[in-house]
């Protein structure tokens, strides 16, 4: 079964376990894929209120269209992580290693020294101390192969990329869909973000969706066997690179997940932890 025929069950499958759980009413007459307001595709413990802000100046225009989507990553993410956008919840558990952060925002950008025109946009940043998490959210798109460019400007800046960095860079632009779905031309870009932000301690932290039978479906082995190979390449980088399933990082946080945080893993993974009607040999 090829890549498109997964996206389309995924998407599916996704669709309808909102709309289950969510209600018909909820959803556009016209595209039963597309709640009607980007708040009916929160979460019960994510309150619109808490995150709107964040979209609505970003210049993506998330909140216009895509937020909408019952497979919305932007939506993913904000449903992960809106719950400790602001003080009056617990603290956030411990990410990728990493404790005492906090949440600075959804669609922020790490502008790149050197580089003119838009800084490229990640799903969200985390904070704390010395320390930034830099996040991209991925939801089905590794299901589509990724064509990765850069423009003529980024030449200027291959001197001084670390030397992994700099040989996924050259990769790419002989090879643009060598990594498959995953699109590790805008993780080369986020590098080039993240590496000039003043912190001491830098993560890039790469956060996807897998159904629950993944390890049963090609596709989703296949991401996973770019992303090792991606994070070899730029191991001992003075930015760290982690990757992790949306899955894993919601079973990390029950570790130590107050009443309230248990709650919300609850909900998650009532909406995202699904199985695929696919059976791959």
């Amino acid at each position: 079964m090829v890549d498109s025929q997964i996206l389309k069950i995924a998407e599916a499958a996704l669709s309808e376990t909102w709309r289950k759980i969510k209600g018909e009413g909820f959803f556009r007459t016209d595209n039963k894929d597309y709640v009607t307001l980007p708040e009916y595709n929160l979460i019960p413990t994510v309150s619109f209120a808490d995150i709107e802000g964040d979209y609505a100046t970003a210049a993506g225009r998330e909140l216009a269209g895509k937020f909408c989507a019952a497979y919305s990553s932007a939506a993913l993410v904000a449903n992960s992580f809106g719950l400790f956008r602001n003080e009056r919840h617990h603290l956030m558990p411990e990410t990728a290693g990493f404790n005492a952060l906090s949440l600075a925002g959804f669609e922020q950008t790490l502008p790149i020294a050197g580089l003119g025109g838009h800084a490229p946009t990640l799903d969200a940043v985390l904070t704390g101390g010395k320390s930034i998490v830099a996040i991209e959210s991925k939801l089905t798109e590794p299901l589509t192969i990724k064509h990765g460019e850069f423009s003529a400007s980024y030449d200027k800046l291959v001197p001084n990329m670390e030397d992994g960095w700099r040989k996924a860079f050259q990769i790419i632009r002989e090879q643009p869909d060598h990594f498959g779905g995953f699109d590790a031309a805008q993780i080369v870009k986020h590098y080039l973000g993240i590496r000039c932000a003043k912190a001491e301690r830098r993560l890039l932290l790469y956060l996807f969706w897998e159904p629950r039978n993944a390890d049963s479906i090609a596709a989703f082995q296949e991401h996973r066997g770019h992303l090792g190979k991606f994070a070899e390449m730029v191991k001992g980088s003075e930015i760290q690179f982690r990757w992790q399933s949306y899955a894993e990082l919601w079973s990390s946080w029950k570790k130590e997940a107050t009443q309230e945080i248990e709650n919300h893993i609850h909900h998650l993974e009532q909406r995202y932890l699904i199985d695929l009607p696919i059976n791959q040999s």
